[in-house]
């Protein structure tokens, strides 16, 4: 029966920069990401994660509540940059939780956040304990190198680590989830593709929309233009037929020209000076 956590992560760090900073984003990542479905497996759809925001005291083991919560923690997460081997308590941490795991470092995630990684790593995290049978058939304890599972933050400043901690971010998320780094970015890569299409298609049909709504009020207005250039070519017409027909009669007042309020200045055209 697997054991219940109340921690999904533990993140064990110095509390410098860029260390503190990115254990801090890390926490709120991790916290922030929504567990996939088919990952979930009756479980809750958040992770739970610990962070230490205090300094641990010069002196004396590590705190019962750090203990504590290193032993109802599933997962270990290293931060390492170069002072990380100065750290009493954080090698401390390494330690208690491999004790706690047989030796084993399977549940152990590094996140290099400076430094050449054979300068960083603590010997702690490169060799883990391992069961195998003797020629008795008795379970003996070796030990062998192994190579961290790493994500790498490591950058010229904070700012440009934080940005690449989110790149790296699904290779600390994958040991999590149970799965591969691969699958789960393929799995993060095609919902992204599938966001994209989303996205696309509603700015196409908002597009396709607009030029639709744009094409009906051109050609509104085109035939309002039609019927003011038909309205303007019948009124030409008709006073070129009015000035025609008082030409032919200069002493006749249209009756246009009454209807129109111009009589008053026709009789006075007509009338002698």
């Amino acid at each position: 029966m697997n054991k219940e956590y109340k921690y999904d992560a533990f993140i064990s760090y110095r509390h410098i920069s860029p260390d503190k900073e990115i254990a801090d984003k890390l926490q709120k990542m991790l916290e922030n990401y929504k567990i996939p479905k088919q990952f979930r497996n009756g479980k809750k759809a958040k992770w739970h994660v610990f962070r230490d925001e205090t300094e641990l005291p010069t002196s004396g083991n590590l705190s019962s509540g750090i203990q504590e919560a290193l032993e109802t923690s599933n997962y270990l997460i290293v931060i390492c940059s170069p002072t990380t081997r100065k750290s009493k308590w954080c090698m401390e941490e390494i330690t208690k939780f491999k004790k706690l795991h047989n030796g084993s470092n399977s549940k152990i995630i590094t996140v290099l956040a400076g430094g050449a990684p054979y300068e960083v790593f603590p010997p702690e995290l490169c060799t883990e304990v391992y069961e195998e049978l003797d020629e008795n058939g008795n379970t003996v304890y070796m030990e062998r190198a192994i190579e961290p599972l790493a994500a790498n933050v490591a950058a010229q400043s904070v700012k440009k680590a934080l940005k690449k901690l989110k790149g790296e971010f699904l290779r600390i998320a994958a040991p999590l989830l149970g799965c591969g780094y691969d699958a789960l970015y393929k799995r993060e890569h095609k919902k992204q593709v599938r966001k994209i299409i989303t996205v696309s298609c509603t700015v196409i049909a908002a597009s396709l929309a607009f030029l639709a709504y744009t094409g009906a009020m051109l050609f509104k207005i085109n035939n309002q233009k039609t019927e003011l250039a038909q309205s303007n070519a019948s009124l030409l017409e008709k006073t070129r037929l009015l000035q025609i027909e008082n030409s032919k009669n200069p002493s006749r007042i249209s009756e246009d020209m009454w209807n129109d309020g111009d009589a008053i200045g026709a009789v006075e055209t007509l009338l002698p000076t």
